[in-house]
């Protein structure tokens, strides 16, 4: 995805930068009546952008479906969210975030006979979290240890705080997190609830 985001912005800087030359060459062309050179200049930046969001939409399916895969050991995609906080970050990136998603089939099924596997091994932590700790998929009600993280993950809840304390109450619920701590306390923290009987998925992001 980075080398998509730069390619779009050095194709945006070309076009800011090179528009006005460009333009006066296809008028100059049109002026000459050279239909055929006209006809190519105007395909070819059509094509090329049609071409890098072609590409574009590949790279985010593909992308979406590792990230499902790493976090949660299942194939398809999370869909779009039926709730989102996501209020602006201050300078440094410090702030919170809340996306709530429909269970999807696969990894419900997958939740519904969790294994060592599940237990042990996801969710993968990435690359961009590299120096937090990480804590496999666990199944509710929260261990006392990790009540803190959750804690402050509720920074983030929004108005879903009840739905979230009632989930992670019972079985059938299950939590992962990875987190950065600032001494003896949480400072930042990915929070995951996979909730079987409401049929929800909560991601939970707190930056501080």
């Amino acid at each position: 995805m980075q080398i998509i985001t730069v390619l779009w912005g050095i194709s945006i800087l070309l076009a800011v930068l090179g528009g006005i030359p460009y333009a006066i060459w296809m008028v100059r062309s049109a002026m000459r009546k050279n239909w055929r050179k006209v006809g190519i200049l105007v395909v070819l930046p059509l094509g090329f952008f049609a071409l890098l969001a072609g590409t574009t939409v590949i790279v985010e399916f593909y992308a979406q479906g590792q990230y499902v895969k790493n976090t949660y050991d299942s194939q398809g995609d999370l869909g779009d969210p039926i709730f989102k906080y996501d209020p602006e970050r201050s300078f440094n990136g410090d702030g919170v975030s809340l996306y709530i998603f429909e269970l999807p089939a696969p990894i419900r099924q997958r939740f519904g006979s969790p294994d060592t596997r599940l237990k042990s091994d996801f969710p993968k932590r990435p690359h961009y979290r590299d120096g937090w700790s990480e804590v496999s998929w666990t199944e509710a009600p929260l261990r006392e240890e990790h009540k803190k993280y959750f804690a402050f993950a509720l920074y983030a809840s929004s108005t879903h705080t009840q739905d979230l304390l009632e989930a992670l109450s019972r079985a059938g619920t299950f939590y992962s997190f990875f987190h950065y701590d600032h001494g003896d306390h949480p400072g930042n923290v990915d929070f995951f609830v996979v909730d079987l009987e409401a049929g929800r998925i909560y991601e939970i992001n707190v930056n501080t």
